[in-house]
């Protein structure tokens, strides 16, 4: 298997989890951040506003501070996802310092509460948004 795709899956095991927890007590999911060590460890950024910010303003914030806490912990693999309420579903982007990235989008689905739908997941070509800013 390859090892990007390694990396990735397992930053979508990790987000998932969290972004259902955070569905399950409310319907608005704020932008978060994964940093995948090189030592196989999970790190979590998240997006904390006390204000109704604009949404793109935090995702380049948090991009901004993904970029400093991966050159700072020698990260492997990022992942910056946030929502994308017109299509009812979470937009994830992962990266790796080999270059490569891709593209998720994942469905938001009602069970007994608000859930990501990993089945109807749909992965397309991505773009360098950490490792691409600086040289690691």
């Amino acid at each position: 298997m390859d090892h990007s795709e390694e990396q990735f899956q397992n930053l979508i095991a990790n987000l998932v989890p969290r972004v259902n927890n955070v569905l399950s007590q409310q319907d608005k999911v704020p932008p978060i951040a994964l940093l995948l060590l090189g030592d196989g460890d999970v790190e979590v950024v998240l997006s904390v506003s006390d204000e109704e910010n604009n949404l793109s303003e935090e995702v380049n914030d948090l991009q901004q501070c993904l970029i400093d806490k991966a050159r700072e912990k020698a990260a492997v693999a990022a992942c910056l996802c946030y929502p994308d309420y017109a299509n009812n579903s979470v937009v994830a982007f992962l990266e790796n310092d080999q270059g490569y990235c891709t593209k998720c989008s994942i469905p938001v689905v009602m069970g007994q509460t608000l859930q990501l739908d990993l089945e109807g997941i749909a992965i397309e070509d991505g773009m360098t948004f950490v490792f691409g800013q600086y040289d690691p």
